[in-house]
């Protein structure tokens, strides 16, 4: 697993890599949760994961069996806009991934923690919405 983390660190996460790939699936979350427009679900692989991560900076840990930032195989990144206490909305992400693939019955588990840059555990939507569209390559993008 090491050898495959590192792999993925050189091949898949230099930011350019990164930017160009995610920007799609990064521009369509933003404007849904800017927007509000419900609850959508975006399907990706564990690149499609990597490339989130990296461009909204953020760290999924606590994943035993499986290394810190890898996204495990059935895994699930959940990003979120509610009220906060402030009266304003804010963003956050949760990360469920597959702990074994002993039993059948599809139980996720919730990683310990995922965080923004800072150790963050949410972030203010309009500067959620800020970042986003700072990293967004906007020539990648489909609506």
């Amino acid at each position: 697993m090491d050898i495959h983390v590192y792999a993925r660190a050189i091949n898949d996460r230099p930011w350019a890599i990164e930017r160009r790939g995610g920007s799609n699936m990064l521009a369509h979350a933003r404007r849904d949760l800017v927007e509000g427009s419900g609850a959508t679900l975006y399907v990706g692989h564990d690149t499609t994961l990597d490339q989130m991560g990296v461009l909204l900076n953020l760290t999924f840990a606590d994943m035993p069996p499986y290394p810190t930032n890898t996204p495990a195989p059935g895994s699930i990144l959940k990003l979120e806009a509610a009220d906060d206490a402030d009266g304003g909305r804010s963003v956050t992400a949760t990360y469920f991934y597959v702990e074994d693939f002993e039993h059948d019955d599809g139980a996720l588990a919730r990683a310990g923690s995922t965080t923004f840059a800072g150790g963050a555990t949410s972030m203010p939507l309009e500067e959620f919405a800020a970042r986003a569209n700072a990293t967004i390559d906007y020539a990648c993008v489909r609506f």
